[in-house]
Formats: C-alpha cells, sequence, structure tokens
C-alpha cells in the first residue's frame, strides 16, 4: 500500500495482546462483550459518522484537525481561542476539553501525568457525570451533523469511554491517529512545559500506545507530521472516502486557506540523527514504537502487530519510566530530586550530628592507638587544582586540613596562575604549583614524583571532618590490604550547615557499575595510583575512573570503606560532565575485563543500566513448587510459556497440595506441553525439600526457582537473569518482584532488618526513587527471595542446596543466599527485570502450616547461624536503621563508638527516664566512667510519652556491640520477650539496674497505678534473663536476693560537674527559710509534716519544690514546679534554705530507699532535719520521729541560732564531700556493670581502680 492510497486500514487484534492480570490493571479497555459487538465499518456505512483526532500533544493534531475541517469535517463553534503557544488555533472543542480534563481529575490524573488510570475506570461512577455531561454537549452541538469531528489529545487515554459514547449515539467512529517523531514532541514539551525528556517520551509511548491499542477494529489512518507538511494533498486524498471531497473536488480558496495554514513554519522542532543518541530504555522503546507507527502512516500495515510485544514491554518497566519521569526537568533539578530522597531534616540531622561529634574520650583513644598500635605514621598527600575565582572554596578546604587531628599531611595546589598568598610559601605543608596546560597533567606529575604512601585529590570547596585523615588510616592500619579509601559524606552550604548525609555500602561491584557512588574522595595508596598509571582523566569524571582502575589493578578486596560521615562536600561547577566522563571510565573497565555489555543511561539521574550480552544460552530448568492453586498457577505457566523468549527451558512442576479435581486436570493439561514436567513430593509443606528435590531431577545447566503466582512481564527477563548468572563472579541472580498494586514486593534483600533478613522498600510506590536510587540500580545484596532466584546448579550442589530441615518454609532461600556470600560469589539483585508477584498464595492455602509459629522458629535457627553477618550488611550502612524499609538514617540505636576498635569495656544502656532515676542510676555513672576513660558507653532512650517503646532487635544489640546491656526497671512485656532472646542468642552481659522496692509501693505513691499487679512475677522472670542486679542499698539486695544470684550494691552518687560549685546564700529572707523539695510520690511522706507546716507558719517561710499538698499551699510561702533534671541542681540551689527537712513514712518500701535527698540538701550546705528511718541512718544530720511535737521542736531548737545551722551544713556538706561524690565510686559501677571476664580482657580488675585517684582529680572543685 502506497503512502497516498486510499484505503482505510482497519486495525485487527494480534493474538499476541498483552495478557494476564498485570496487564489488565496497567491498561483497561472495553469489556469482551463490547469487543464482540465491534463491527469493522466501511465508509459511509451509517448516516452519522465522527471523526476522531487522536495523538500526543504537540504532534501536529491541531494542523490535521484544521486540514479536516477544510476539507468539511463539522468541529462545532465553541473552539478553544489561538494562543502563543498554537497561534493559529487548537481546533478544539472548549467544552470538551475541559470535561476531558475534569474527567481526568475524577480519576486522580491530569494531561500530564504519566500514570496509568485505574483498572476498571470507564464504569467508575466517579466519571458518571462527566460522561452525562459529554453526552448532553454532542446532542446539542452535533445532533443533526452528518460528519463531524473532534480533536483532544487526551482521547488517546480516554477511547474506551468514548467509543462506549458513540455507540449509544449510534455514530460510526472513524479515526486518524497523528504522528510525530517522539524527539520533536520532547523537544517542543520541553520549551513550553519544560519536561523532562524522559517525561515527554513516556507520555507519548502512553498516548499513541492507547490509541492504537483501542482503534483497533475499527477504520482508522495513520498520518505523520512529516507527510501533513510536507504533502497534505496525499493526506487529503487518504481522509477522502470520509470526508469525499477529493484534492480534485477542492474550491481554489479552501486550497489556499489550507497551504497557508500548514506552513514549514509550523515546525520549530526537527529530529536529527543525535536525538536518540542518549541511549535510554524509553528512548529505545520510543524509537521502535516510532518506525512501526512511521510504517502503518506510509502504509505498511503489517508491523502493526510487533507493537504488541512493544507494548507488554512498555507495561512491564512502565513503573521505572514513570518513576524517571517524573524528575524534575533540568538536571540540577534531577540532582535535587535524588538528594531529597535521602534528604533528612536538617533539625533531625543537626541532632545526629551533636551526638556523633568528637568528644575528649575520642581524641584520647586516637592519640592511644597512633602511639601503640599503628606500625608508623604515614605521610598523606593532598592534591588540588584551583581555577581562578574560586578562592573562598580553596580557603575552605585550607581551614579544614588546618584542623585535621593527623598532623602528617601535606598538600599541593595545582593552577594556572600563581600564588596568591605568600602562606604557601612560609608553610612547610603547603605548595603551590603554576601550571602551564591541561592541569590534570599537573596533578599526575605531582602525584608521580611524590613520595609519600597515600594521596588524594580533593575538590577545592570540600571539606574533610577533623577526624578525617586519623580515621582513613587506623583504618588501614586494621586493613592492611586496602590500596583506596573511601569515606560517607554529606553537603554543606556557605553557612556551613550540613545536611543530606550519604551512608554508602561497602564495596559493591554491581552498584559501582551502575553509579559512581563512592564519591569524590578517595585515599589511595602510592603503589595502587602507580599501577592504575595515575589519574586517567578530568574532573568530575577522575574518581571514578580511578575507582574502577584500582579495582582491575588490584582487586576488590583492596578497596575498603570507612562508614563515617568525614567529607562535607561543597557546590561545584562544571558536574554536568560527570556522566560523560562516567561513562567513558566504565566502557574502559569493561574492556580491561573483557565483557562484552552495553552502557544504558540508567533511570536514575547519573546513573546507567550495564545490559550484559548472552552469546550462550545454557539450558535453564525452572523450578516451579506449587500447591494445587489452579488458577495462579495456570496464570504462571501460561504467561511464561508465551512470554518468554529465551529457547532452551524445561519446566518443573512439583506439586505438593491438594488433590482438587481442578488441580489435577491443569497440571495433566500442562504436562502435555514437552517442555513441562510434573514431580510429586506428597507430605507436610516443606518448600526447601521440594525445591531440592526439583533440583536433583533438573536437566538444566542453571536453576530458576520460581513461585506459582508469579507472571512474566518481559519477553527478555530471562536472557537477562541468565547473561548475569553466567558472569564468573555471581552465585545467585534475583528480579525485581511488583505486586499488582504496582508496588515494590521484592527489591532485595537486607541481613539483620526486621530483626532477622528485611525487604526493603516493600510495598513502595515505584515511584520512589530509594535511598541513593537504588530501587532502580542493579546491586550486590545479601540475599534475594526464592519466588525468583536464578543459580548455577552444579553451585547449588555444591553448597547442598537448601536446608529442609532447620528451613523448610521461609528462610531456605535466604539462607543459601549466604552462603553463597560465604563462598565469595555474588548475589545480584537487577530492578532490569519486573515479574508480577501476588505474594504467599501456596503458603495461604496450606492449612497445615501455622505462618507465624514457622516464621519464628526458622528466625531463632536463622539467627543462631548468622547473627555475626546480620550485624554487618556489607551491602547496607551501620549508620542506617534496621528498622524502616524505606532506609533511613539510624537515630535510635546507633552507639557513639566505633565497633572497629575496642580499646575500652563498653556498655549500651536505657535510661528510666531524662529525671533523676535515669540520671543517678545510668546517665551520670557512665559519664563519669567516660571522662575517667575507663569505659565507652551509649544511651537508647526508649522510655516517653512521645514515640512507642522501643527495644534493640538482637541485629541491632550485635551491630552495637556492647559488652553490657543495662537496663533499669525493664519489665513491660516488650522488655521480657526480648530479654528472653539476648539471653538465648547473645553473648552480652546483661546487668538489670533497681532502685525501689516494687514488691511493696505504699497506696499514697502516685506511681502506684503505673505498675502492673503481676509485678514481682515480671520482676523475677526479667531477672532469670540477666546476669546481674545492680541495687542503690543493701535492703534492696536482700529483698531480691531470692531473684537471682549476683547483686551488686552500688551507693548512689553526686556528678561532680553538676554539683560542685553551686551557691546556695543564707539568712536572706526575714525569716528563717525552711523546706523540701520532691516528686510527686511524696504525698505521705508531707501529711507526716502537716502540723508542723502550720504550726510554724508564722516563724518560718516555707519554701516547697515538685511538689505541694493543697492543704499546705496557704501556709507555704514559696513554692517552686519541677524544672528538667539538667536544671535541677541550680534550681535547687535558688532556693537558699537555712534549714531543709526530709519526712519519710516508715514503711518497707521507705526502709529499702537511698539517702539521696540527704546528698543534694548536704552538697548545698543546708542542715537537715530529718525522719528517723534506715535509709537516713547514717551522717551528720537531726533524725527526729514521724511525731509533730519531735519535728516541731527539732525546728524551733535550730531556726534559732543561725550560726550553728551554718556549722551543722558545712559538716554535712563535708561529709557528701568525702563519701558521696560519683567520681568516688567508679571502681563500684565499673565493677557491677561488666563482668570479671571483660575487666580482666582490658586490664581494668578492682587493684587497677580504687578512686582515690578520682577522688584527688575532683578535690580542687570543692
Amino acid at each position: 500500500m502506497t503512502a497516498g492510497a486510499s484505503t482505510w486500514i482497519t486495525g485487527t487484534a494480534s493474538n499476541s495482546t498483552t495478557q494476564g492480570c498485570f496487564a489488565a490493571c496497567m491498561h483497561s479497555g472495553v469489556s469482551a462483550k463490547d469487543m464482540r459487538n465491534e463491527k469493522q465499518f466501511a465508509a459511509g456505512g451509517r448516516q452519522r459518522r465522527a471523526l476522531l483526532v487522536l495523538g500526543m500533544h504537540r504532534s501536529g493534531t491541531s494542523a490535521l484537525t484544521r486540514l479536516v475541517n477544510l476539507l468539511g469535517v463539522e468541529l462545532g463553534d465553541k473552539l478553544l481561542p489561538a494562543h502563543a503557544d498554537n497561534e493559529k488555533g487548537y481546533w478544539e472543542h472548549e467544552e470538551i476539553f475541559q470535561v476531558d480534563e475534569y474527567i481526568l481529575n475524577r480519576l486522580g490524573s491530569r494531561w500530564d501525568d504519566v500514570t496509568l488510570l485505574p483498572e476498571h475506570w470507564p464504569d467508575s461512577p466517579r466519571i458518571r457525570d462527566g460522561r452525562d455531561r459529554l453526552l448532553q454537549i454532542l446532542r446539542r452541538d452535533f445532533g443533526d451533523t452528518a460528519l463531524w469531528g473532534l480533536k483532544d489529545p487526551r482521547l488517546c487515554r480516554l477511547l474506551p469511554l468514548w467509543k462506549g459514547i458513540l455507540r449509544e449515539l449510534e455514530t460510526e467512529p472513524f479515526f486518524v491517529i497523528a504522528l510525530r517523531h517522539p524527539h520533536e514532541v520532547a523537544a517542543s514539551l520541553e520549551k513550553r512545559n519544560g519536561f523532562s525528556q524522559t517525561k515527554s517520551l513516556v507520555l507519548w509511548l502512553d498516548h499513541l500506545l492507547q490509541a492504537e491499542e483501542h482503534s483497533r477494529g475499527c477504520p482508522r489512518l495513520f498520518v505523520s507530521y512529516d507527510q501533513l507538511l510536507g504533502d497534505w494533498r496525499a493526506c487529503a486524498e487518504k481522509l477522502a472516502p470520509l470526508t469525499r471531497r477529493p484534492v480534485s473536488s477542492l474550491a481554489p480558496e479552501v486550497i489556499s486557506q489550507i497551504e497557508r495554514f500548514l506552513s514549514p513554519a509550523l515546525r520549530h522542532h526537527v529530529a536529527t540523527p543525535g536525538a536518540a543518541s542518549r541511549e535510554t530504555l524509553v528512548a529505545d522503546l520510543a524509537e521502535k514504537v516510532y518506525a512501526i507507527f512511521s510504517g502503518a502512516a506510509g502504509g505498511d500495515e503489517a508491523r502493526l502487530e510487533e507493537l504488541d510485544e512493544l507494548r507488554t514491554a512498555y507495561h512491564a518497566c512502565h513503573s521505572v519510566l514513570e518513576q524517571e519521569a517524573r524528575q524534575c526537568p533540568t538536571e540540577q533539578a534531577l540532582r535535587e530530586q535524588a538528594a531529597a530522597a535521602r534528604k533528612v531534616t536538617r533539625g533531625k540531622y543537626a541532632q545526629w550530628i551533636a551526638k556523633h561529634a568528637l568528644t575528649g574520650s575520642d581524641i584520647h583513644y586516637f592519640e592511644e592507638r597512633l602511639s601503640s598500635a599503628w606500625s608508623g605514621h604515614p605521610p598523606v598527600h593532598l592534591l588540588t587544582i584551583h581555577e581562578p575565582g574560586r578562592e573562598q572554596a580553596l580557603a575552605d578546604t585550607l581551614d579544614s586540613l588546618s584542623a585535621q587531628l593527623y598532623s602528617g599531611w601535606g598538600l599541593t595546589v595545582i593552577s594556572s596562575v600563581a600564588s596568591p598568598d605568600p602562606l604557601f610559601e612560609e608553610t612547610q605543608n603547603l605548595e603551590w604549583i603554576q601550571w602551564d596546560g591541561n592541569l590534570m597533567e599537573g596533578v599526575n606529575k605531582v602525584a608521580a614524583q611524590s613520595g609519600a604512601d597515600w594521596q588524594a585529590l580533593i575538590r577545592p570547596g570540600d571539606r574533610l571532618a577533623a577526624n578525617a585523615l586519623f580515621s582513613c588510616l587506623d583504618y588501614a592500619q586494621l586493613h592492611p590490604q586496602w590500596r583506596l579509601i573511601y569515606v560517607d559524606e554529606d553537603a554543606i552550604d556557605g553557612q556551613g550547615n550540613r545536611e543530606d548525609p550519604l551512608f554508602k555500602p561497602d564495596f559493591n561491584l554491581d552498584l559501582l557499575r551502575a553509579m559512581p557512588y563512592m564519591g569524590c574522595f578517595l585515599l589511595v595508596r602510592r603503589d595502587a595510583l602507580d599501577v592504575a598509571e595515575g589519574y586517567g582523566m578530568e574532573m568530575p569524571g577522575v574518581y571514578h575512573d580511578l575507582a574502577l582502575k584500582v579495582l582491575d589493578a588490584c582487586g576488590e578486596k583492596a578497596i575498603g570503606h570507612v562508614p563515617k560521615v568525614l567529607l562535607h562536600c561543597g557546590e561545584h561547577p562544571g558536574e554536568d560532565r560527570e556522566k560523560a566522563d562516567c561513562r567513558r571510565a566504565l566502557e574502559a573497565h569493561l574492556a580491561r575485563n573483557g565483557i562484552e555489555a552495553k552502557i544504558r543511561t540508567g533511570p536514575v539521574s547519573g546513573s546507567f543500566f550495564i545490559d550484559y550480552a548472552c552469546p550462550r544460552k545454557p539450558p535453564v530448568s525452572i523450578i516451579i513448587p506449587t500447591g494445587g492453586q489452579a488458577a495462579a498457577l495456570d496464570g504462571c505457566v501460561t504467561s511464561l510459556l508465551q512470554k518468554t523468549d529465551y529457547p532452551r527451558l524445561e519446566l518443573l512442576l512439583v506439586h505438593n497440595g491438594s488433590s482438587e479435581p481442578e488441580a489435577q486436570a491443569l497440571l495433566e493439561r500442562l504436562a502435555a506441553d514437552e517442555r513441562v514436567r510434573v514431580l510429586r513430593h506428597p507430605g507436610p509443606f516443606n518448600i526447601s525439600a521440594v525445591r531440592n528435590l526439583a533440583a536433583g531431577e533438573a536437566r538444566g545447566e542453571l536453576l530458576l526457582f520460581l513461585d506459582d503466582d508469579t507472571q512474566v512481564l518481559q519477553g527478555d527477563w530471562l536472557e537477562r537473569m541468565v547473561a548475569n548468572a553466567l558472569r564468573p563472579e555471581v552465585g545467585v541472580v534475583g528480579v525485581r518482584l511488583i505486586g499488582i498494586d504496582q508496588t515494590v514486593q521484592h527489591a532485595g534483600l537486607i541481613a539483620g532488618m526486621a530483626g532477622g533478613i528485611g525487604w526493603p522498600y516493600h510495598h513502595q510506590s515505584l515511584n520512589e526513587p530509594g535511598y541513593m536510587g537504588r530501587l532502580h540500580l542493579a546491586q550486590n545484596c545479601a540475599a534475594v527471595t526464592g519466588s525468583c532466584m536464578l543459580v548455577k546448579k552444579e553451585l547449588y550442589e555444591q553448597l547442598g542446596g537448601m536446608d529442609d530441615k532447620a528451613f523448610a518454609v521461609f528462610f531456605g532461600d535466604v539462607d543459601f543466599c549466604m552462603r553463597v556470600g560465604k563462598a565469595g560469589l555474588k548475589v545480584v539483585w537487577t530492578p532490569h527485570v519486573n515479574l508480577l508477584h501476588y505474594g504467599a498464595v501456596s503458603l495461604s492455602a496450606n492449612k497445615a502450616v501455622d505462618p507465624k509459629k514457622q516464621a519464628d522458629r526458622e528466625r531463632a535457627a536463622f539467627i543462631d547461624r548468622w547473627l555475626a553477618e546480620l550485624a554487618e550488611d556489607p551491602a547496607h550502612n551501620r549508620n542506617l536503621s534496621l528498622r524502616d524499609l524505606d532506609i533511613k538514617m539510624e537515630d535510635e540505636f546507633d552507639v557513639t563508638w566505633d565497633r572497629s576498635f575496642h580499646s575500652r569495656p563498653r556498655v549500651l544502656a536505657f535510661p528510666l527516664d531524662s529525671k533523676g532515676g535515669g540520671e543517678y542510676r545510668v546517665r551520670a555513672p557512665l559519664r563519669a566512667l567516660d571522662a575517667a576513660r575507663l569505659a565507652q558507653y551509649s544511651l537508647f532512650s526508649n522510655y516517653s510519652k512521645d514515640r512507642p517503646l522501643q527495644v534493640p532487635m538482637l541485629p541491632e544489640l550485635e551491630r552495637a556491640g556492647p559488652d553490657s546491656l543495662l537496663l533499669q526497671h525493664s519489665f513491660t512485656d516488650l522488655h521480657l520477650e526480648w530479654l528472653e532472646h539476648y539471653k538465648r542468642h547473645s553473648d552480652t552481659f546483661l546487668v538489670f539496674g533497681l532502685d525501689d522496692n516494687f514488691l511493696f509501693i505504699p497506696g499514697k505513691n502516685a506511681s502506684r497505678e503505673c505498675f502492673p499487679r503481676n509485678i514481682k512475677y515480671r520482676l523475677r522472670k526479667a531477672l532469670s534473663f540477666c546476669d546481674r542486679l545492680v541495687v542503690t542499698t543493701e535492703p534492696l539486695a536482700e529483698l531480691y536476693k531470692g531473684m537471682i544470684g549476683d547483686i551488686r550494691v552500688v551507693p548512689n552518687g553526686l556528678e561532680s560537674a553538676r554539683w560542685l560549685g553551686l551557691e546556695s546564700r543564707r539568712g536572706r529572707g526575714r525569716k528563717p527559710r525552711v523546706g523540701w523539695a520532691g516528686a510527686m510520690q511524696h504525698q505521705g511522706d508531707l501529711e507526716l509534716i502537716q502540723q508542723v507546716v502550720e504550726a510554724l507558719a508564722g516563724e518560718v517561710d516555707w519554701v516547697f519544690m515538685g511538689m505541694c499538698p493543697e492543704a499546705l499551699r496557704p501556709h507555704v510561702s514559696e513554692f517552686h514546679g519541677w524544672v528538667p533534671y539538667e536544671l535541677y541542681p541550680q534550681k535547687l540551689a535558688s532556693l537558699d534554705l537555712d534549714l531543709a527537712i526530709a519526712p519519710l513514712e516508715r514503711n518497707s518500701f521507705n526502709e529499702c530507699k537511698s539517702n539521696l535527698r540527704l546528698l543534694e540538701y548536704g552538697v548545698l550546705g543546708w542542715p537537715v532535719v530529718c525522719s528517723d528511718v534506715a535509709p537516713y541512718r547514717q551522717g551528720p544530720v537531726t533524725r527526729v520521729p514521724n511525731k509533730a511535737s519531735a519535728w516541731i521542736q527539732a525546728i524551733r531548737e535550730r531556726i534559732h541560732e543561725p550560726s550553728a545551722l551554718a556549722a551543722e551544713g558545712e559538716r554535712l556538706r563535708q561529709w557528701v564531700l568525702e563519701h558521696y561524690l560519683l567520681e568516688g565510686h567508679l571502681d563500684l559501677w565499673l565493677g557491677a556493670i561488666f563482668s570479671d571476664a571483660v575487666l580482666a580482657r582490658f586490664g581494668l580488675g578492682e587493684a587497677r581502680v580504687t578512686g582515690q585517684g578520682v577522688r584527688d582529680a575532683v578535690g580542687s572543685l570543692r
């Protein structure tokens, strides 16, 4: 058929039209009944006819519509006015355009939305009013018109609805599909709307593919923009069978109008051969679709059937294309969006920075290792390129270098201009070299002549953390095989604000080939740089090139990662060159390794997709365990056999389920295919055993384990998997699994996440990029799911298959992947293969398995086997949470020590609260131990009304690596559950802290209702899992001795930094100031002194703080509310008491209390009158029986002798300073928190810590 032929193409649906639930939900059409009723109309077959112009925006639809209008097609009189974007008019019915857009809005979409419309949308009640309105408009404006037409690009997406409307109007539809080169459309949309090329191409594909699919079975023709502007007469002849107006019949004035309208000036963008040079998935797909449409426009309709395969490919990768299409239009905007995917709010990150800031102890340990553990002090030579105008950026870098803890560095600046500052001449470790010519050549010459052990090229404007060089060399001492070191980083603005932390994985080959994730600070050994032949290309791609060259020369074990934020990146011009430079570096890397692959631009900005060649096609055995779910299995096998392009495969269906006739019949039918074999595995559900059985029967060189509730979406899916599996370094290959709701089901697995193994991004939208864009990047990971897993049969057998004894249902695939990794092979996950996955259909159908109980048993066995590996997944980062499936910074269970260096015992602690209990028994003692360089500590704050209670999962505890775990008052259900897990799986020394008698809580204690009735049972159970109990008093030790064998008594002490140096004035009131301070649980204690307060109200000024019963308020001169603990010592001192009181009821609860109230009063120099009870039996205080007369007498005797009062207060103060400063009890705390074995390992036995030295050290503060 020639381009000018007058025959209309009547589209027919191919047998290979997209099938399956995924295609249905992605791309709804008319019902089967409607399709059966469709007729192929001949021109002129009905009285009323409608011509609908279909096509993408900016594709010439306006020009084409004006042509058909001039050929006699009625468009109505309510047309959109012309606009600067379309000066000659849109030729579009304004009301219909508005209703079409309204319908899209009601469906949650709009004209430029790349998201596919929801399933069954034409039947949605949400659009019923819009449909009715369209019928009204059409009846009003075209009711008696024999031939009328419409143009609106939205018709492409709404065609199923419009076809139903035309049927109801008994109007024959005719379709003209306008075609323009996709790159011209993209260029036009970029200019008009600022769209990215990818977004425009996805919209183009969506409009054209839907227009073609839903116009099948109806008269239609294709007209290209080139044809329209180049030879409008030929286009008019195509339309003549409908318009009945051949060109020869046109009046001269009509021809003149057409020629004036269809001016070549309409075309502002012309596609060139270079337009498609950006090799992306969407560009490749658009080129293929355009070629087929172009053929149809030229008369070759035979290739239209090929669109079915391309449409299937489009649906399969639509999620990826949609995600990229949502990127912002400019490259800078793309970078900003990628950063936003990993961005943490500045305030939250600021808290993290403060928590992880260097301390005096950190620096002490650095210096200690430098002097005792390092084999030498290797010099570091830093190099940087200076460009005129970047002086401030260079100054920022210099400032950060001058603050380095490690002094063995030197800096050389290579510049095209002379040094602007004599500093470079006067300072020994600074050098400025003026270089004529290419500056990178100057860098390489300086690097080659350097005698330093380590070198690094740093960008001006980037700043190193103070511990950057020290930390890198510290790690190099631990890993002498390292030849190149990279670090974590964040961004820093001109005001010094830090944000966007980037926590990177350890070496990850596939991720490195997908993106230059190692960043722009690489410390490289001189010998490795020599082997790599220096820095090979211009900035900024030089870093990626260097990493790949060192990898190729020295191997992946030579590349190390320091998981600390040691680089703060400034802003850098010229980064647009980076992608091209990195592509060249990748090309050279693949060539050096003899790898045949095509490098495609990846879906995430700055990324790549390495499309490995698959020249060899070994046989693949696809193993599908099935429980007899006939519908799921039928869909799986049908999609697999019909859509898989791979030539050599067999299917092994292993039946382990029902004997339902439907399932049996299906298996018999499927077995009739020579590619399918059916195996039987009767007995309890054990998917690992099923897989092992089938693997033994398999004839293929490769084994593909596949769930029976999956469906194939791409023809080349298996070839891509095989291409990866045949790589010599690869052991297992997994893919991205997608749910029917278009969310992520599987994107690789993270060891340690969710307490065992975690599914990152589970149920997240495919539009999300994922952390570092990794949801759309190939990478190595700890494991992939057996729902779709490819492995060499030889390797499977070498490793003994899956462990069907320990992991019958849930963890067999993951355990196998972990063993593959331990064998030195890689587990590869690729997002460039997508399968539909319903999820656990066979498991849910198997009633013999209790999923929760089975999962708990297998998880426990999995943790026992792999706990060390779960703590440190190299594909993750210790600074990232193991709880958040969408990958977030760890700010709950992050520790402040570096677990790579263990020079002191470590304790991880859970303080009760941020009040006195948590301070005196956890926070303050640990601060003091840290300050004395005796121990390291980290705190988890979980006791808060603002967030739910959390405790560390076993991988989190193992990742933290403490020697001891200190828990205070931890007896909730959650605590008891996890204490049992810790006891079973962990070697961590478990210490429980109690400072009250919880077996008897007075009735008037306000906290009584907060404790469960079975508190005794809970305490006994909690202590049964712990190694030691720490209490404040001997009575408490006696009380709890039947619950645990090892009990240590450590009295309360006052922290010198908080309590020494406070000033409290005496005698500042008209009357003596007598007072009390305490919390709300002292109702009963204060009732003891009610008569005392009333009786003495005229003689003293009563001052209360924290609590004051209503009955006492009329007699109290001052009442001060409670304050946060960090302000409490100062606030207490400001009461300026002349005499303090400490009443306590006599009961078993109070008999077990400590003397803390006396210590707080005494350190301020206040004399004390107190109840004569056990806690207050020591110290120079006045003890009285709990009788009002005794209290009144004791107070009266003292308030009139201010000098004697002052002397009493000073005696008490000296007693506190001598016996109850916290620093004097560090030996007790150290011995209580850590096991004897740990203390012995660090040389911190009892003889080493007497406390005397510490007391002497704080003596000057008294």
